[in-house]
């Protein structure tokens, strides 16, 4: 809003450019119409075992970017290939496959640079872009560049990907963005989204194959953007501040990254959300929707900061009422930071327990993905090297997150910051 006084007008953008380089580090995280059933709890679990190398893990393939690579595991993420694509041109943020062999990444940053919608059918060995796909964006005047940050897909002809129609115009104001396709690609259209805000950026969607699906993100100054579909990402509502959710929060709120179980189980976590005159950061939340959103309740794990290290809780996934999510402090060199264990909640968050990752583990993670109620491989950064640069790290498990594995990551991958995996 305009003002006569040159600082107060400059504060939010400032506050929000270190908002923007903070979530860009770390690979990104209200009130509510619906209460709790109870309040989320979480124990320590006892002090467990490392699980040898040579523990044999289940035979799944998965996929993680850094930024300018994309790299694979065919042994659930014990070891990680060199890069199978490099561009110092792109942005990349995040990656998913729908079998073994079909996949897309997606790129783009707040700040103009590095689009990208590529695409494989053969596992990741090469890849093809499909940006000149993309019809139907709405563009004002030299503001041409747009970008995605997350994609979902229900089968290999259907899936959405969600960011900002116009990076960089004001940096932190583009229009958020969806194009949704059903021919795998060949063809990109974005949609309208009824009651949008015009300023904002979608960072995370998920897709249920019944139709339902939700995409979380923030706008400029007035907090959270939530947006729903019911027709598998047609059609588009946000809900962000209807008095039935009221999920933006304050101008501060950074709604970060969403989940989806069967049959209509949505979860949404960031920062500050509904929070007024905190500190960014200062404040992580968990919400819950057992209907395709349309009440909600918290669900935020009762675990305060994590070794004096302010926390997002920002990884998550979910099977059915179990699900796992990741305190993410940053950065991992600062002392205290890192993610030291992961939540593990069996009642759809009612109660959480903590799962300690083995004691050689220093990083935090950005991304974590579960194959069934036993097998997740998760990825994140590590303590920064001699140049300052962060490298990749992962971990696995084959027993539910019970016990974890720390994962061999070549030199040269850098920060992790989405997991994709499939059997």
């Amino acid at each position: 809003m305009p003002s006569s006084n040159g600082g107060e007008a400059c504060r939010p953008m400032l506050t929000l450019m270190v908002l923007a380089i903070f979530l860009s580090l770390t690979g990104c995280g209200g009130s509510s119409g619906g209460t709790a059933t109870g309040v989320p709890t979480a124990t320590a679990s006892p002090t467990v075992t490392p699980v040898p190398t040579a523990t044999p893990m289940l035979a799944s393939r998965a996929w993680a970017v850094d930024g300018q690579q994309i790299v694979r595991s065919d042994d659930g993420g014990a070891s990680w290939s060199s890069s199978l694509f490099t561009s110092p041109d792109i942005a990349l943020q995040a990656i998913t496959f729908v079998d073994r062999e079909t996949g897309w990444a997606v790129g783009g940053s707040e700040f103009g640079f590095g689009a990208a919608l590529l695409h494989t059918t053969d596992g990741g060995a090469t890849w093809s872009s499909q940006l000149t796909n993309v019809t139907g964006i709405p563009q004002r005047p030299n503001q041409t560049a747009f970008g995605f940050f997350d994609a979902a897909f229900t089968t290999a002809q259907h899936g959405v990907v969600v960011g900002a129609a116009e990076q960089g115009g004001a940096i932190f104001a583009p229009p958020p963005l969806i194009a949704v396709t059903n021919d795998a690609g060949a063809h990109w259209k974005a949609v309208d989204i009824e009651s949008a805000r015009s300023g904002g950026i979608l960072r995370s969607v998920c897709l249920l194959p019944s139709g339902p699906g939700i995409a979380v993100g923030y706008t400029e100054t007035s907090g959270g953007i939530v947006v729903v579909t019911s027709d598998g990402g047609e059609t588009w509502t946000e809900i962000s501040t209807t008095t039935a959710t009221d999920l933006a929060g304050s101008d501060l709120t950074k709604i970060t990254a969403a989940a989806c179980a069967p049959p209509d189980q949505f979860w949404i976590s960031g920062v500050n959300i509904g929070a007024d005159a905190v500190a960014p950061g200062t404040q992580s939340t968990l919400l819950y929707s057992p209907d395709s959103g349309r009440t909600w309740s918290d669900r935020t794990p009762a675990i305060g900061n994590v070794s004096g290290a302010t926390f997002q809780l920002l990884p998550m996934a979910f099977i059915g009422s179990s699900g796992w999510t990741i305190p993410s402090p940053f950065p991992p060199s600062v002392p205290g930071g890192g993610s030291p264990f992961a939540l593990h909640t069996a009642d759809g968050g009612l109660q959480w327990s903590q799962q300690q990752f083995p004691p050689a583990f220093m990083g935090a993670a950005n991304a974590v993905a579960f194959l069934d109620m036993r097998h997740g491989v998760a990825v994140g950064a590590g303590v920064p090297d001699s140049t300052g640069s962060l490298p990749g790290v992962a971990l696995l498990t084959g027993d539910g997150g019970e016990t974890w594995q720390v994962g061999s990551v070549p030199t040269g991958v850098g920060r992790l910051l989405d997991v994709t995996a499939v059997p």
